[in-house]
């Protein structure tokens, strides 16, 4: 097990793959504050594309499917940014004592 999926586990925070891969540091420990702060901004961006989309799709009056071959890519990598997400929003909320 590496030295993050160890900090993950330990953490509770070893269930969405979303924080592993953009695990944020504080030296070598996972900073959850930081991770979240990098997926909000990964949220947003995805979120935006979408949005972009689905303006042009009812520009040109077509079809999503017609217009990008991302959407489904894009619907599914946010989905899996809401749930790292509040994964690390609960964990900080109860680390803190919120």
């Amino acid at each position: 097990m590496t030295p993050l999926a160890e900090q993950l586990l330990a953490l509770g925070l070893d269930g969405s793959p979303v924080i592993a891969e953009s695990a944020e540091f504080d030296g070598d420990r996972f900073s959850p504050t930081k991770t979240l702060a990098r997926l909000r901004v990964w949220l947003a961006h995805y979120e935006r594309e979408l949005e972009e989309m689905y303006a042009f799709a009812a520009k040109w009056k077509a079809p999503i499917e017609e217009v990008t071959d991302k959407h489904d890519e894009y619907r599914e990598a946010a989905a899996r940014l809401r749930v790292g997400i509040a994964l690390l929003e609960a964990h900080i909320a109860t680390r803190d004592g919120a």
